[in-house]
């Protein structure tokens, strides 16, 4: 994509409003599209008159944005950092400074800089899926091997298969994709997944919603326990009940308890400890 059609199509994504959906229509979901975009700056050097002099100057300025680059692509190793990995069989969540919330899946790490406020970069080894909160001032930026998400706050997968291949899937927002040594960048839209295999890219199409067509709520609660790995427990005269729903693979945990409580009008109690969810009417 060139670069004007890029920041076009970038800032037309930022200035879309959200829908406001009514959760018990028949296709209820939650999007929120969190997407601006990125600001360029420029720096204008002044010319020198006499040769000697800019030839020092040239070599000056290639010698710090060599350092640049180092710092950047090395920043774990010049600051304090923290490291996290996942050796268990199971999904770990993680919950950052900002907000931002990763779950790493098993055999999967990722390291950040201390202050990760000021500086919101990860470098992913391995599969994680991360719902960002949104920060203007600081994009939110996820290494994997070669390639480089960029966002401001939104949900999305990053998956590492070998040392070739690795995709990124978007759930909600806009992200860009760049790879190392190439000029070109890639925005994604929700749906749209993003294929980097062997050196080749690919978009294709993939199904971020589960639908529910006159379901028992028994079989929507067994979907939710199985993808949240939390235990629901509603009144049994409820679980035959026929729903249906619509709801996207990678929401939030809270708020698909919120939209199960407001449709039947029932109090949520969520034990963190025992990882259950109680309702009572």
């Amino acid at each position: 994509m060139k670069k004007d059609e890029f920041d076009k199509k970038f800032e037309r994504l930022w200035k879309e409003n959200p829908e406001v959906q009514d959760p018990k229509l028949k296709e209820s979901s939650w999007e929120v599209f969190s997407t601006k975009a990125f600001p360029q700056t420029a720096k204008r050097i002044e010319k020198r008159r006499w040769q000697w002099a800019a030839a020092a100057v040239i070599t000056a300025m290639l010698a710090i944005g060599s350092l640049l680059v180092y710092q950047n692509s090395n920043f774990i190793q010049q600051e304090a950092f923290e490291l996290v990995e996942n050796t268990t069989l199971q999904v770990k969540r993680v919950q950052l400074s900002d907000g931002s919330i990763i779950e790493l899946d098993p055999n999967s790490k990722l390291k950040y800089a201390k202050n990760f406020e000021e500086n919101r970069t990860i470098i992913l080894k391995g599969t994680a899926f991360f719902q960002v909160e949104k920060d203007k001032s600081h994009p939110f930026t996820v290494q994997c091997d070669r390639t480089t998400t960029t966002v401001l706050g939104t949900s999305f997968t990053i998956g590492q298969q070998g040392k070739q291949r690795i995709s990124v899937r978007l759930y909600e927002g806009s992200v860009r994709m760049d790879i190392a040594d190439t000029l070109e960048n890639w925005v994604l839209e929700p749906g749209d997944e993003f294929i980097y295999d062997n050196k080749q890219v690919s978009i294709k199409t993939f199904e971020r919603f589960m639908d529910f067509e006159n379901a028992n709520l028994k079989d929507i609660v067994t979907y939710i326990e199985s993808n949240y790995h939390y235990e629901f427990i509603l009144p049994e005269k409820l679980l035959q009940q026929s729903l249906t729903l619509r709801i996207n693979k990678k929401e939030r945990f809270e708020n698909v308890v919120q939209i199960i409580a407001k449709i039947y009008n029932l109090e949520p109690e969520i034990d963190q400890e025992l990882k259950t969810v109680k309702f009572h009417l």
